[in-house]
């Protein structure tokens, strides 16, 4: 099968199933894929050239998250995510890989029939896995070019993060919109992140 024919038929199946819609449901499953942008204030830039990007460098990760009541209509709901395909830094120097720890409480905000609005608020803790390409790599020196070494080794760095956003739930699906900030009370270090989201309940 033709891979237009296959998202055809997943969106057709997704948009006509009648699942009873819940954006929270205590002992629930969901796995779902997400676009995270990091950075997208333009603090930082993958070009070599030194240009920022609008919407930051990008990621793309697997998630599983799980709903657990613990208040009447509130619920907790642990997600890790985790990005299989390493992001690459600017001059292929180094490939980056994230996991990624959030602890959101999170409630309805409007029902409807077959539709249902919710937001999620929580901390988290990201880690990220750096690893060099080795090397040289030619760069321009102000007069002219030199041969610089690139590092081999791998690091780990991790940060606290706080996430808060907003979904809409139509039957199994869940399409998400959160910001995350890292170094959220420093001025200088502080970072906005947008992250969309599709999760399907299992």
């Amino acid at each position: 099968m033709k891979l237009s024919a296959l998202l055809i038929a997943t969106v057709t199946t997704i948009l006509f199933s009648r699942e009873v819609t819940h954006a929270f449901e205590d002992g629930a499953f969901r796995m779902g894929l997400s676009y995270y942008s990091q950075n997208v204030n333009g603090k930082l830039t993958r070009s070599v050239d030194g240009s920022a990007s609008t919407m930051g460098t990008t990621s793309y990760s697997l998630f599983v998250k799980y709903d657990w009541l613990f208040l009447t209509e509130w619920f907790l709901s642990p997600q890790i995510s985790y990005s299989p395909l390493s992001r690459k830094s600017a001059g292929d120097s180094a490939e980056t890989t994230m996991l990624q720890l959030n602890l959101p409480i999170g409630t309805d905000l409007y029902r409807s029939t077959d539709l249902v609005l919710d937001w999620q608020t929580g901390l988290g803790v990201v880690y990220y896995s750096l690893k060099g390409a080795g090397g040289v790599e030619t760069l321009s020196n102000g007069t002219g070019s030199s041969q610089f070494a690139r590092p081999s080794r791998s690091i780990s760095v991790q940060n606290f993060v706080y996430q808060i956003g907003t979904a809409l739930s139509y039957s199994a699906s869940r399409f998400g919109v959160d910001i995350v900030f890292e170094g959220l009370l420093s001025s200088g270090k502080r970072s906005e992140s947008l992250m969309l989201s599709y999760a399907y309940r299992l």
